[in-house]
């Protein structure tokens, strides 16, 4: 008789036809290996260890909000093109944003942006500033 095959975190058998995921010295069922990242190029495997360590890492419950004014605040902006001509139609609405996060005595540690197409007739393009402000000390 063969060696059953079962997951190594809980214990499932897996049967020939049973999707698995291999560890360097086990392997996964299919649940258990969704709640795993997806490995970059280059790395090979995770060991069974530190696939239990991830794994418990996302099942521990998160710190409960106390109150505390945050350090950092992520905010979205979409800036709409012009339809003919150059230049965004709300810039005043970012410029907004930035002083009011100032006001309240926040700096604006980074923005990127990134673009997207017309969305519709006569629509311009779309550019999403994520600006983050980090709050100064006082």
């Amino acid at each position: 008789m063969s060696k059953k095959n079962v997951c190594s975190i809980c214990g499932k058998e897996l049967g020939m036809m049973s999707s698995k995921i291999m560890l360097k010295d086990g392997m996964l069922c299919s649940s258990c290996g969704a709640k795993l990242p997806k490995l970059s190029a280059g790395v090979q495997q995770y060991t069974l260890e530190e696939a239990k360590n991830i794994i418990t890492k996302q099942n521990e419950p998160e710190q409960p909000y106390t109150g505390e004014v945050p350090n950092y605040v992520v905010l979205q902006v979409v800036l709409k093109e012009a339809v003919f001509g150059v230049g965004s139609q709300n810039l005043s609405e970012l410029e907004v944003i930035i002083n009011r996060q100032a006001a309240k005595g926040y700096r604006l540690h980074t923005i990127s942006t990134t673009t997207s197409g017309s969305k519709g007739v006569g629509g311009g393009d779309r550019i999403q500033a994520t600006c983050v402000f980090e709050k100064l000390p006082r």
